[in-house]
Parts: C-alpha cells; sequence; structure tokens
C-alpha cells in the first residue's frame, strides 16, 4: 500500500514517471508527510500559506540541488567576463546602444528622444533609467549586461526542469550561458537580453501553468510575462504560437485532456493588459504618450506592408550570406537535431512522458525555425543581422534538452550530477578561451565558417543521441558540444586574456564627454558634435591595433541627445561640409563641441561659423583620460 500510494505522489512531483528503485527508497514517514501537505493545501486560503506549504515539502538536499545549479550556470559568463570584460560595456561604434543610455540617464526629460520608436521598447528604456539613475556607471553596466543574462539563464533553467528534469535543464542551461551568440546579442545596452530573460519567464509560467488544472494568477502572470517580452522586442512574437502550442500539448502530457483555452486565453490575456495599461501610465506620468507602443507599432506595419524597405539590409539566400556566419550553422545543427529526436522520440510518446515532452519541445523549435526562415525568404530581415535570429535560441536550448532527456534516461546521483555539471561548465569555458586555438586548428578545413559550426555542433548533437545506447559517450558528448561551441566564436579578441581595456575606457570617457557637454551649457542651448575624418583616437601600448575613428565618439554622444555637424558616416571634414550646413547651424547661436588633437584646425572652424554669418567665442579645451584613452575637446560657442 505504502508503494503505491509513493507511486502517485512521485508522478506528481517529478516530470516523469520513476523507477521502481527510486520510488522504493522513500520510507513511510515521508509519503505521510506529502500525503498531509497534498490534503492540506486543498484547504489553504492565502497565497503564503501555500509558499510555506510548498518551501516545507522541499527537502534540503532539493534547495542545495537548485542552489548549486544556479551557481554553476551563473558562473559560465561570470568567469568569461572576469578574464575580459570586453562585451559588457556599450559598443563605442553602437549608436543604439548608446541611444538607450541616453534614454538611462535621461529618460525623465520627456523632450529627449519623444517620439523616437525606441522608446516602443519601455521595459528595457526603464530598466536603463532605473539602473543608471541608482548606480554608479560601470556597477550599471554590470547589472544591465550580467545581471539581466544570469537571470534569463536561471529561469530557464527552472522552466526546462519543469518538464524534462534537473539533468536535461541543467546541462542545456549550462550550454546556453556559454553559447557567445546569446551574450549581449546586439550590444550590452541593447534590448535583447532582457526580451529573452523576459521570454525564459514567460517559458517558466508555461510549464508551470500546464501542470496545473488551472490557476487565474498562474495563467494572468503568463500574459504578462509574454506582454513584458513583446513590448521590449516585437520579434519575439513570432514566438507567442510556440507558447501557445506548448501549454497545449504540455497539458495533454500532464492531465491526459485538452486545456481549458478560453479560459486560459482570457486569463492571460488579462495579465497582458494590466501589463501594458501599467507601462502606459508609467510612461504618462513622465509627460510622454501613454500608448508608447505606437511608434513600433507603426514601423513594423510599414515594413510589412512594404518589405521593399528592408533592401538596404536584406540579403537573399542566392547570396549565400548564411555560409559567413557562424551562427546559421549552430541553428542548423539544432534543426538537424530537432528532426532526429522527434523521429526517434514520437513513436514511444503515448507511453513515455518523457519522449512526449521531448517530441514537443523539438517540434517548437522546428515550427520556429520555420516562421524565421518564411520571414527571411519574403524579404524581411528574420535570421540577418544576428540580432533579430536572437529569440531561436531559447527554443534551441529546449531542443537540446529534449534531445539529452531522449539519450539519457538513465538516473544519476544529484552529487555525481553536480560534479559533472562543473566539469561541463569548465569545458564549456575552456573551449571559449581556447577558440582562437580551436578554430586555427579546424579553420585548415577550407568549408565557409557557417559550414564548419554546423558539422561540429552536428557532431556533438549525434554523440548525445548515440549516448542512448552508449552511456559513456556521454562525456565524449559534453568535450564535443565545448569544442563545437569554440568553433562559433566570431570575436575571439573578446574572451582571450587581455590587457587592453579599451572598451571600458572608451565607455567612461564618453560618458564622461556626454557629461562636461550636458553641464557647460543652458539646458536650451543648442550643441553640435564634430570630429574630422581621419582622425583616430590615441590609444596606449597594450592597445595597439585597435585604434578607432573620432568620428564613433561623435556618433555615441550624438545618440545621448545632441546634434551632428555633419553625420559620421559622411566623412567629412570642416572643409568638405557644406557652407549651407553651417549657415543652418550658426542660425541656432548654439555650440560647436569640437573632437580633434590638432589646435590649429581650431581657426578652420572659427573661420567656417565667420563665414556663414556668425560671431564664434573663445573655445574651451577639454582633455580627458580614461586608462588607455585620450581624447581633447573644444567647444565653440557663437552668435
Amino acid at each position: 500500500m505504502i508503494l503505491v500510494r509513493c507511486k502517485v505522489i512521485a508522478e506528481s512531483y517529478a516530470p516523469f514517471p520513476r523507477s521502481s528503485h527510486s520510488i522504493c527508497v522513500d520510507d513511510q514517514r515521508n509519503v505521510l508527510t506529502r500525503t498531509v501537505f497534498r490534503s492540506a493545501r486543498k484547504s489553504m486560503s492565502t497565497y503564503k500559506d501555500k509558499i510555506a506549504a510548498h518551501l516545507a515539502q522541499l527537502r534540503r538536499g532539493d534547495i542545495s540541488e537548485y542552489f548549486f545549479d544556479c551557481i554553476i550556470i551563473t558562473l559560465v559568463p561570470l568567469i568569461l567576463l572576469l578574464f575580459n570584460q570586453t562585451w559588457i560595456y556599450a559598443k563605442y561604434s553602437n549608436v543604439d546602444e548608446w541611444m538607450y543610455v541616453g534614454y538611462g540617464y535621461y529618460y525623465w526629460d520627456p523632450f529627449f528622444y519623444a517620439t523616437n520608436y525606441k522608446i516602443s521598447r519601455l521595459p528595457w528604456v526603464l530598466t536603463e533609467a532605473l539602473v543608471r539613475g541608482s548606480f554608479p556607471p560601470l556597477i550599471s553596466s554590470w547589472i544591465l549586461g550580467f545581471g539581466v543574462l544570469a537571470f534569463g539563464n536561471i529561469i530557464l533553467y527552472f522552466a526546462l526542469r519543469m518538464p524534462f528534469g534537473r539533468l536535461p535543464a541543467l546541462f542545456a542551461s549550462i550550454f546556453i550561458a556559454g553559447v557567445t551568440f546569446m551574450h549581449a546579442n546586439g550590444g550590452a545596452d541593447y534590448h535583447n537580453t532582457l526580451a529573452g530573460a523576459f521570454y525564459c519567464l514567460s517559458m517558466f509560467f508555461c510549464a508551470r501553468c500546464a501542470r496545473q488544472q488551472f490557476v487565474p494568477r498562474d495563467l494572468i502572470f503568463f500574459g504578462a510575462s509574454i506582454a513584458l517580452t513583446i513590448h521590449t522586442n516585437i520579434v519575439f512574437i513570432n514566438l507567442l504560437p510556440i507558447l501557445i502550442g506548448q501549454y497545449w500539448g504540455s497539458y495533454r502530457i500532464h492531465h491526459r485532456t485538452s486545456p481549458p483555452l478560453v479560459s486560459a486565453a482570457i486569463m492571460a490575456a488579462f495579465g497582458a493588459l494590466v501589463v501594458t495599461i501599467l507601462l502606459g501610465l508609467i510612461n504618462f506620468s513622465f509627460g510622454r504618450p501613454f500608448p508608447f507602443f505606437m511608434e513600433q507599432f507603426k514601423l513594423v506595419s510599414s515594413f510589412i506592408a512594404d518589405s521593399s524597405r528592408q533592401k538596404p539590409f536584406w540579403l537573399p539566400w542566392s547570396s549565400y550570406w548564411f555560409l559567413a556566419v557562424s551562427y546559421m550553422g549552430f541553428l542548423f545543427a539544432g534543426t538537424l537535431l530537432s528532426i532526429a529526436v522527434v523521429f526517434l522520440a514520437a513513436p514511444s510518446r503515448s507511453i513515455s512522458p518523457r519522449l512526449a515532452y521531448a517530441s514537443l519541445f523539438c517540434a517548437a523549435y522546428l515550427c520556429a525555425a520555420s516562421i524565421w526562415m518564411t520571414w527571411q525568404t519574403i524579404g524581411q530581415t528574420a535570421l540577418q543581422p544576428d540580432y533579430f535570429a536572437f529569440p531561436l535560441g531559447f527554443p534551441l536550448a529546449g531542443a537540446l534538452a529534449a534531445g539529452i532527456a531522449a539519450s539519457i534516461e538513465t538516473e544519476v546521483r544529484p552529487r555525481l550530477l553536480t560534479i559533472a555539471a562543473v566539469c561541463f561548465a569548465v569545458a564549456m569555458i575552456a573551449g571559449i578561451r581556447n577558440a582562437d586555438h580551436i578554430q586555427n586548428f579546424l579553420g585548415t578545413v577550407s568549408w565557409p565558417r557557417a559550414v564548419r559550426v554546423a558539422i561540429s555542433f552536428s557532431v556533438a548533437f549525434s554523440i548525445i543521441l548515440l549516448a542512448r545506447r552508449f552511456i559513456a559517450l556521454a562525456p565524449v558528448a559534453a568535450v564535443a558540444l565545448a569544442i563545437a561551441n569554440g568553433l562559433s566564436v566570431d570575436d575571439t579578441s573578446a574572451y582571450a586574456a587581455s590587457t587592453c581595456t579599451i572598451s571600458r575606457d572608451a565607455y567612461e570617457l564618453m560618458l564622461d564627454v556626454v557629461k562636461t557637454l550636458r553641464e557647460t551649457h543652458a539646458p536650451v542651448t543648442r550643441i553640435f558634435v564634430f570630429a574630422d575624418k581621419g582622425e583616430e583616437v590615441k590609444i596606449g601600448a597594450d592597445c595597439r591595433g585597435r585604434e578607432f575613428p573620432l568620428g564613433w565618439i561623435q556618433s555615441a554622444v550624438w545618440a545621448t541627445g545632441f546634434e551632428e555637424v555633419a553625420p559620421s558616416w559622411s566623412y567629412e571634414t570642416l572643409d568638405t561640409v557644406e557652407p549651407k550646413r553651417w549657415k543652418e547651424i550658426v542660425t541656432t547661436q548654439g555650440l560647436v563641441a569640437f573632437l580633434t588633437y590638432n589646435p590649429a584646425r581650431i581657426s578652420v572652424l572659427r573661420a567656417k561659423i565667420v563665414a556663414a554669418g556668425g560671431k564664434p567665442g573663445e573655445a574651451r579645451l577639454f582633455t580627458f583620460h580614461e586608462g588607455e584613452l585620450e581624447v581633447t575637446l573644444y567647444v565653440l560657442p557663437f552668435a
């Protein structure tokens, strides 16, 4: 009788039916304790009581497992950052990131980029504003770049653990934590990382709601998470059908019946509506429009209605662009893995919840990949540049967890699994740190970059599936994944050991320039930033070979709310700027902020102002020095 009762309880708490051996290890006291708690939960009336009961059910070993698993997952990107912090700071060449940095410091000003479409990504803008308004610049970058990434990885682990159990969720999460394609995708201050974290939260509530009959509170949180994801990055709306399908399929696997879709949809829609209204009210309270999402909606609608607007950025399949980028090889190998798992697991899905979940998550990735390929085919930028393909990384994490779950059904002791996870994390870190050596060795093959990456990941995924027959291949699969990941690293200099701190120094220096310009003029004064074509930033010996144009600083400063004499991408000098433009500038009676190392160029600037009918004042010199970088700035007023 005890054995039968234990089996029922085990099935309700585990993602799959446990073996008779693992069932028998529960003694009578544990069985009776769980039974009491299960019956008591029905009579609880408050959320706190339910939380207390849930925590009481957790063994100390369970809590330790969660804690150490989260630590292992988090340490992968953290250790990489301790070696090299290049990718944690806003790039000096990325204007989009610096616009978000500007929002972080000046969102409270209702006139700062009031009509720019980036305000539609309000969850990220508010996160930037809250963090940058509360912490110094360097700490802010770590919170926004690393903290948000770590949060997403941890939530992904819990989202995958519910359907698959500890082993697949842990190893898939460690892998995703080490995939450099997922690190600061689009930039450290780009909105992708937060959108990914919100999507992982949506996956978590999707799995949680599917395991319960009907809990309005969780369904509301599910809808709220989806809304936050889409408001942060509208591209994730393409994964909404995937989440709905996973909820429906997971519910059927767990309950052997269809979910109450209409009631669930109403609760989820309510959660999404509440979040949208709250965001709108916050925006309105700072003097900005209530329908914050309209600019993004207009932009996306125009692209869908007329795909020719994407032609400057879109590349057709016939150009074979996909052979030159490593992430396409990574995503293609995921497609092969998903097809193989569906083929292996689908025939037995009716008798094995483990294989049913594996089939479901692999089918989800195949559907997601098909959606992205369709958009790319009809003329939309869906798979290129890389930041548009970023959302596919999360369904792929589910597909990898599914492949592991379908292949390794053997129970692993908790401590042994923790040791194995640590070893895998070390292998992933080593693969990335030695990416240049891996690429030099395997790069001797003349195949295109994406082909090499696709083959290496396909081999690693194949070894995972072969572990279904030969469990001794599991460590080999872990090493193969680490090597394949090292081969896929695009910028090896961002992960190799280096004494060059140019990314951090440029980030701090640009913020100093912005702060100085805002403090040296009246709020209504218009400031025009400029740098001559051909001038490069002066850097120290440790960063030789990484020089960049002063024009990049001009663009970054402009993006934080100033104006330009001429865009940096036009490659102008003081002598080539049109006289008409100088006359337009003079009529504003503002300032010119000129980035140059050559004092003689100031006389040329003064002459241009005089020729346009202006009266230049005295130029003020500012020198900025951060680590390896030094920049001089002349501020010239005119009337």
